[in-house]
C-alpha cells in the first residue's frame, strides 16, 4: 500500500498469510518453498527490479534457499532492505534462534540496509538497548556483520531514549564515520493502537533508495510518510494499520 501510494510499482512475494486484527495475531501459516520460489521467478522473468524491502520470511530453511535469488541482485548494485520481522506488534512470534541465525549468517552481508527497532535489535545483538549508547552499540554489532546500513527505530522503546515524549532513531550510514541520532515527537497519542508501522518505514525507505536518495534523505523522508499516516490514523479512528 505504501509504495502505491508514493507512486511505485510494487510487485509482492507472499510469504505467509496470517490471522490478525490490531489487537492480535491469532494464526501463521507459512507458505512451501516452492510456491514462494515459483513468485520470485515469476516476476524476476519480467519486471525490472529496482529495490527489494524484505519481511517476514518464517524458518531457517526458507531463508537459506531465498539467498541464491537474493545474492545476483546485491551483486547488481540493487539494494536490499530487511525489516527483520521476529514478531508482531501485538506478540505472535515470527521467528526462532534458529532463524535469526540463518538470517544474520546469510542475508546480513548482502544487505543495503536493515530496520530493527528496539526489540528486534536486542534479539539480533543479544544485547540490552537502555539509552542512546546502548543503541549505537547495537547498531554498529550489526554493521560489523556486513550490513551497509543501519537505522535502529525507537517507536517500540518506553521513553528511555530521548526526552518527554520523543523518539529517537540511531543511524549507522556507509560512508559517515559518526552515527546520527535523529529525534522526533511521538505520534501515538491516543489511547488506541497503531500497528504496521515498521513496514510502512522500510517500504518508504526501500521506495526512496530505488528512486536515488542517499540514505540519509530517504530515512527522513520514509519518516515523513509514516509520522504522517500516524497522524491521519489519529484523526480518522484513533486505530490503524499502515503497510
Amino acid at each position: 500500500m505504501t509504495i502505491r501510494q508514493l507512486g511505485g510499482y510494487p510487485l509482492t512475494v507472499l510469504t505467509a498469510v496470517t490471522a490478525q486484527n490490531h489487537e492480535e495475531c491469532s494464526y501463521v501459516e507459512f507458505l512451501s518453498r516452492k510456491i514462494v520460489t515459483q513468485q520470485i521467478l515469476s516476476l524476476l522473468a519480467l519486471y525490472p527490479i529496482k529495490a527489494v524491502k524484505i519481511g517476514v520470511l518464517g524458518s531457517d530453511v526458507t531463508i537459506r534457499h531465498l539467498a541464491p535469488f537474493l545474492t545476483p541482485l546485491a551483486k547488481a548494485r540493487i539494494p536490499i532492505i530487511l525489516d527483520p520481522v521476529i514478531s508482531a506488534s501485538t506478540g505472535y512470534c515470527f521467528q526462532n534462534d534458529k532463524a535469526q541465525h540463518a538470517l544474520m549468517t546469510t542475508f546480513f552481508p548482502i544487505l543495503h540496509c536493515i530496520t530493527p527497532n528496539i526489540y528486534e535489535a536486542q534479539c539480533l545483538t543479544r544485547s540490552t538497548i537502555a539509552n542512546t549508547h546502548d543503541a549505537i552499540e547495537s547498531a554498529s554489532i550489526l554493521r560489523a556483520q556486513g550490513v551497509k546500513n543501519v537505522i535502529i527505530t525507537g517507536g517500540d522503546g518506553n521513553n528511555h531514549r530521548g526526552t518527554g515524549n520523543d523518539i529517537e532513531d540511531v543511524l549507522l550510514c556507509e560512508g559517515r564515520d559518526e552515527p546520527i541520532i535523529s529525534r522526533h515527537a511521538r505520534m501515538r497519542s491516543t489511547p488506541f493502537y497503531h500497528h504496521g508501522t515498521g513496514c510502512c518505514f522500510a517500504s518508504a525507505l526501500s521506495f526512496f533508495v530505488a528512486n536515488g536518495h542517499d540514505m540519509l534523505s530517504s530515512y527522513q523522508r520514509a519518516r515523513d510518510v509514516v509520522i504522517a499516516h500516524l497522524r491521519k490514523t489519529d484523526t480518522d479512528t484513533g486505530i490503524g494499520g499502515l503497510a
